[in-house]
């Protein structure tokens, strides 16, 4: 959790003030923290979430599609919001051929 995420929390929380919660944004902006953590933090992995793709997707029976129907969502964007977990959806590829390439396909038969 972010040095933000933190404070915003104490502060919706009512556990600093106003004035306290300013003034530790400004010390953030000062340090150059907002933008750039001091310590890099390493990305959270839901511990049950792949236990809950599983589970629906083995003994329910559910698809990605249906998944997303579901959250009602695309597709797409469940793809972009959990990309290790869902793919994204291809595109059907269709031929298509360039009017010099047509031109010269005639003139053979």
């Amino acid at each position: 959790m972010s040095i933000q995420a933190i404070i915003r929390a104490a502060y919706d929380r009512g556990r600093i003030s106003r004035d306290r919660y300013t003034s530790l944004y400004k010390q953030l902006s000062a340090r150059g923290w907002r933008t750039r953590e001091p310590i890099p933090i390493a990305r959270e992995r839901p511990q049950l979430w792949p236990e809950v793709l599983r589970v629906h997707r083995e003994l329910h029976g559910f698809s990605d599609q249906d998944m997303a129907e579901i959250a009602r969502v695309d597709l797409a964007t469940l793809s972009d919001l959990f990309p290790d977990d869902f793919s994204t959806p291809r595109m059907p590829l269709r031929v298509v051929r360039s009017s010099a390439a047509h031109v010269s396909a005639e003139r053979q038969a």
